[in-house]
């Protein structure tokens, strides 16, 4: 920007004829391209965090999340987790998946195709909801 308007400024003043706006040409070129290596190099970075993570091992593989009258258990192959309904945060869900806030940017996220059926995606939507709702009225009670 500054090779834009250097050349218009001179011993008489600022001459808005002299500036050369053939710099400005480049600018949407670089732009894009910047874009494209941030891509990139967010690509490449998020695949080797999961490289580097073991399948089956924590975050990535197999998770079981089973609810009950308490609260809902998540399971891996490493780790068990625990939140009461009082914790959660909200329930939510969307054509192909449902979302369980344990925080409110922190979300257990189940696909629908994970159940047998959709009829049991909606049951298990429906019971994860309403003991939502259950355990936030006896909160305020």
């Amino acid at each position: 920007m500054l090779l834009t308007f250097l050349p218009a400024i001179g011993s008489e003043g600022f001459e808005i004829s002299h500036v050369n706006l053939w710099w400005l040409l480049p600018l949407p070129v670089l732009f894009a391209a910047g874009w494209i290596v941030m891509r990139w190099q967010t690509r490449r970075a998020i695949l080797e965090l999961v490289e580097e993570e073991k399948p089956g091992r924590g975050q990535l593989g197999a998770h079981k999340i089973s609810l009950n009258e308490a609260g809902l258990v998540e399971r891996t192959a490493v780790n068990e987790s625990r939140h009461s309904w009082t914790g959660v945060d909200r329930v939510e869900h969307d054509q192909k998946y449902i979302y369980i806030y344990t925080a409110p940017h922190a979300a257990l996220i189940i696909p629908k195709r994970a159940f047998s059926t959709l009829q049991e995606a909606e049951s298990f939507n429906q019971l994860a909801r309403l003991s939502k709702q259950s355990a936030a009225i006896a909160s305020h009670n």
